[in-house]
């Protein structure tokens, strides 16, 4: 499951992180009637074009889901692959939370797109990333190939639903694009595994083809 960090996009500074964590920790510990804020993302269509093509082949992603937002006052265009989040975020989830987006200057798109990573890890999962002694190495391998990133610091916090840990950090422009071709991907951090799952992977290849396109209204 991709979970959307929407509440960051006008957030600035260390601030943005704490801001995101204690929102993120009402959604979990919210009821099941409990609605989530309305978010100021919109649907967007995933389009072909001659850059996009290039670099990812033929428009194949049909059903991907990618959501824009233009920010008028910072004049950036941001776009979120995957769906809204409904009501809740379920107790059950059984792997670190993951939300990607990107985002340029203005409305035109872009040539050399990269990806913000957001991962909120909770209970159990948060207490073994804690355990790593404040700095986390992070790997992303993609259909076999590892990559090593740059290390996190790990600052957890208390939560109504226990101990959390919010973490974010950029892909850069060679392995996004590499992403968005992936078959098949995942995130360790401080040895915790976060996978996508086929359906998420079309709609990050879906956001990298909205990023090279343009943005267009459902």
């Amino acid at each position: 499951m991709i979970l959307h960090f929407e509440v960051l996009w006008e957030r600035h500074g260390q601030g943005r992180a704490c801001r995101a964590s204690a929102v993120l920790a009402s959604i979990l510990a919210a009821p099941v009637a409990a609605q989530l804020p309305k978010s100021p993302f919109i649907p967007v269509s995933v389009e072909s074009c001659l850059i996009a093509d290039s670099l990812l082949g033929p428009l194949t992603e049909q059903g991907a889901v990618v959501r824009a937002y233009y920010v008028a006052k910072m004049d950036s265009t941001r776009l979120v692959a995957g769906p809204e989040r409904g009501s809740r975020i379920y107790a059950g989830e059984s792997r670190p939370m993951i939300s990607v987006s990107t985002s340029y200057s203005g409305h035109k798109p872009t040539t050399y797109p990269h990806a913000d990573v957001s991962f909120l890890l909770i209970r159990a999962d948060a207490s073994r990333a804690a355990s790593s002694g404040g700095i986390a190495e992070v790997v992303l391998t993609i259909d076999g190939s590892p990559a090593q990133l740059d290390s996190v610091p790990i600052k957890p916090t208390p939560s109504p639903v226990g101990q959390q840990v919010f973490i974010s950090l950029q892909v850069s422009p060679n392995l996004f694009v590499a992403l968005a071709n992936a078959k098949q991907a995942e995130f360790v951090i401080a040895k915790e595994r976060a996978a996508f799952s086929p359906h998420e992977l079309r709609d990050i290849r879906g956001l990298y083809r909205v990023a090279l396109c343009g943005v267009s209204a459902n």
